[in-house]
């Protein structure tokens, strides 16, 4: 439902007050749209690790060192994408 001009109007003056008496909180609110990607990528990073982290130990029956080198890059996504998951939940 659209509003009206009047309530358009209004709501338009009470972001430019709140803008200037709290310009961080408006910018926090403005940037919340870029909250969504944000906890996307962290849990893309998070996946991709678990599947570094099975290829790893696939691979660990072929070759020791590369096994671990996968399964330990795995690991380290993992405890990213849990990490800018946390990062950005204290963020707001």
């Amino acid at each position: 439902m659209a509003l009206s001009e009047g309530e358009q109007r209004r709501l338009d003056e009470i972001a430019a007050g709140l803008t200037l008496e709290d310009p961080t909180f408006a910018q926090r609110i403005t940037d919340a749209g870029l909250r969504r990607p944000r906890i996307v990528v962290a849990i893309a990073v998070f996946v991709m690790g678990m599947v570094a982290l099975v290829v790893g130990l696939v691979l660990t029956d072929a070759s020791l060192v590369f096994g671990l080198v996968i399964l330990g890059l795995g690991l380290a996504a993992m405890v990213g994408g849990v990490v800018l998951a946390i990062r950005e939940r204290r963020r707001f």
